[in-house]
């Protein structure tokens, strides 16, 4: 084709072109050469356009807002799927149901979710028993058109600041390092982190050095909330307010009211 083409552009006046190969005959096998030769041509070219369009549609829906009830029936959706692969069906039930709008509201930037005492500027933290669901009721709003977020639970940050040093806690207190900038997450420049489980870690020794690795990154992301927004971190805990202060103490219990809308998830363990 790359041939043909060249000829083309050699003679300006089409008839020309007409005159002078009027009186060759292609074979049988050269014509169904050609033909295949044409069509594997405009087989590549329909795929090429097919990936623009299919770029150019994802990123028209990066940019489309979600509404509170769109988030709401794809967090449902997500939650289920979650259960499934525990074999697990997720109900929603008078407990969870309140907490999934409040949700919806928050990840869809929605001035309602401001009307119960909350704040769209803080992250979130839903407290609760053992096996209330808290943990998949997050992660199911981990994609959201307003702030994607990473979980990790807090046993695995420990286990990984003990394997690759005591100044490896560091790596909380900003954004997940690396992603960002994809259709995945909506091409958000930054994606935030959701803590699962706090107060499950421990405390974390090395050569007669000690790191209460929890207490220190929020702490940090405290003092720095003008570089990294309360809004960029999500926790999970089965401690109440009274439990978080024995475990980490009063100014740690202080901040953590400051940085995030406190979501109460009641009910029994929904595991057994």
């Amino acid at each position: 084709m790359e041939k043909i083409n060249q000829v083309l552009k050699n003679f300006k006046d089409e008839s020309t072109i007409q005159g002078l190969y009027d009186s060759i005959e292609l074979t049988e096998e050269e014509m169904q050469t050609a033909i295949y030769a044409a069509k594997a041509e405009k087989y590549w070219q329909l795929e090429e356009q097919k990936k623009k369009d299919e770029k150019i549609a994802a990123m028209q829906e990066c940019q489309r807002p979600w509404s509170t009830e769109e988030m709401f029936e794809r967090a449902v959706h997500e939650a289920r799927r979650l259960a499934s692969l525990s074999d697990k069906e997720h109900k929603l039930d008078n407990y969870v149901r309140p907490v999934f709008q409040l949700l919806a509201q928050y990840f869809t930037n929605n001035p309602e979710f401001e009307k119960g005492d909350y704040k769209l500027s803080k992250g979130i933290m839903i407290i609760g028993n053992v096996g209330v669901g808290k943990t998949d009721i997050l992660k199911s709003f981990r994609l959201n058109k307003r702030q994607c977020f990473f979980p990790v639970n807090c046993l695995e940050i420990e286990e990984r600041i003990r394997k690759n040093g005591l100044d490896y806690w560091k790596t909380y207190t900003g954004y997940v390092p690396g992603h960002g900038n994809t259709p995945g997450v909506f091409m958000q420049p930054n994606i935030g982190w959701m803590f699962d489980d706090l107060g499950v870690e421990g405390i974390i020794k090395d050569f007669g050095n000690e790191l209460d690795a929890l207490e220190v990154i929020v702490q940090n992301r405290y003092s720095n909330r003008e570089r990294v927004p309360f809004s960029s971190l999500q926790i999970t805990t089965n401690l109440n307010g009274e439990m978080i202060e024995k475990r980490y103490g009063a100014r740690m219990r202080s901040r953590l009211r400051e940085m995030f809308n406190v979501i109460i998830l009641n009910g029994e363990d929904r595991r057994a």
